[in-house]
C-alpha cells in the first residue's frame, strides 16, 4: 500500500530530473559544439528547442515546490508563472507562420541579395548594418560562405536598446537592413532597394558611393 502511494510522486520526480538534466545537457552540448567544433550557428535560432525543454522543466519544478511547500503565496507565484508561459505561447501563434521563422526563412535570401549586388558592383570591404534581427544570420552566412569581402554585420537600430560599438551612421553603410520600426529614412538617387519581404516588411537598401 505504501509503495502505491509514493509511486506517482516518484514518477513526477523522475520526470523533473529527466527534463531538467536534458535541458542543462543541451546547453552544455551547444557550448561545447561552439567552442570545440566551431559550430557557429546563430544560437538564438538553433536553440528554439530550449523553449519546450525549459518550459516543462520549470513547470515540473514548480509542481514539486507546491507539493512540498503548500503555502498560499507559493501557489500564487506558480499561477503567475504558468499564466506568463501560456501568454507567451499564445502570442507566438499565427495561422500563417511562427513569429521567429518568418524572419529566419528569408535570411539566406537576404544575404545572397547583398552578396550578388556586391559582386555585381565589384565591392570589397563591404559594411552592412541595420536591425538587430539579422546580426546572427548575416554573420553566420558570412562565415559559412567565407565572404572575406564583407565586414562583420553591425547592429544599428534606433528601435533597439543596443548597437555595435563604433557603428556608422546609416547612410555610411554600403547596405542597410531595416524594419518599419528601424527605418532610417534614407532617400536620394544613390539609395537603391535591393530586397524587400512583404510578410516581415524587411527591406535592404544599397548606398552607391
Amino acid at each position: 500500500m505504501t509503495r502505491d502511494i509514493f509511486r506517482p510522486v516518484r514518477r513526477e520526480v523522475v520526470y523533473c530530473r529527466l527534463f531538467g538534466i536534458a535541458a542543462i545537457a543541451c546547453v552544455i552540448l551547444t557550448v561545447l559544439s561552439h567552442v570545440l567544433l566551431k559550430v557557429n550557428y546563430p544560437v538564438s535560432r538553433t536553440c528554439l528547442y530550449f523553449i519546450p525543454l525549459f518550459t516543462l522543466s520549470s513547470l515540473l519544478i514548480a509542481r514539486e515546490v507546491l507539493l512540498r511547500f503548500p503555502h498560499h503565496h507559493l501557489k500564487s507565484v506558480g499561477l503567475v508563472i504558468g499564466a506568463a508561459v501560456l501568454f507567451d505561447y499564445a502570442m507566438s501563434m499565427n495561422t500563417e507562420y511562427f513569429r521567429y521563422n518568418a524572419y529566419d526563412v528569408i535570411s539566406r535570401q537576404l544575404f545572397l541579395s547583398i552578396s550578388n549586388d556586391a559582386h555585381a558592383h565589384g565591392l570589397k570591404g563591404v559594411r552592412v548594418g541595420g536591425t538587430w534581427w539579422y546580426e546572427p544570420e548575416v554573420n553566420f552566412y558570412r562565415r559559412r560562405y567565407d565572404a572575406g569581402w564583407m565586414e562583420p554585420y553591425d547592429v544599428k537600430d534606433h528601435s533597439y536598446f543596443w548597437e555595435s560599438p563604433n557603428s556608422l551612421a546609416p547612410a555610411q553603410y554600403d547596405y542597410f537592413v531595416f524594419t518599419p520600426a528601424s527605418d532610417p529614412g534614407l532617400s536620394g538617387p544613390h539609395v537603391r532597394t535591393i530586397f524587400r519581404d512583404k510578410v516581415t516588411d524587411i527591406t535592404v537598401t544599397a548606398m552607391d558611393k
